[in-house]
């Protein structure tokens, strides 16, 4: 995808898109343990992520998930104190046994405006599979 809007953006979006298949195809973190995976990931959650965290986290998930699931990584911040992020979710469970395992919680919808809908890289459908916060 190429930006239109204004002289010189073609190119920062081409290098983003660089970047981001740069991490995808990085396979460093691949033979790491799960552990040694999550030593790697910060808790600096202001700004931009770090590509090296990114990197940790793709390759954590990609191991959990299997090579099917196309894992999204996505640093936000709420826009106002006392805000949320502009989404609305719903939960399942997977039943087993008659016991409850395996909670899922989905992105239900996105409102435009907010931190996450700005941020373009989620979608409605989405299953959030780790969250962290700094509050």
């Amino acid at each position: 995808m190429l930006a239109t809007t204004g002289i010189g953006e073609e190119e920062e979006e081409d290098e983003e898109e660089e970047d981001e298949e740069l991490i995808r195809k990085d396979t460093r973190n691949v033979d790491m343990d799960l552990e040694d995976l999550e030593m790697l990931i910060d808790t600096r959650y202001d700004g931009e992520i770090l590509v090296t965290v990114e990197a940790a986290i793709l390759a954590k998930w990609g191991k959990i998930m299997g090579p099917d699931c196309e894992i999204v990584v996505s640093q936000l911040s709420k826009s106002k104190e006392g805000g949320g992020l502009g989404i609305s979710l719903e939960g399942t469970v997977d039943v087993e046994d008659g016991r409850e395992v395996r909670p899922h919680h989905y992105i239900r919808s996105i409102l435009a405006d907010g931190p996450v809908g700005l941020a373009g890289k989620l979608m409605s459908g989405d299953e959030l599979l780790e969250v962290h916060t700094n509050d």
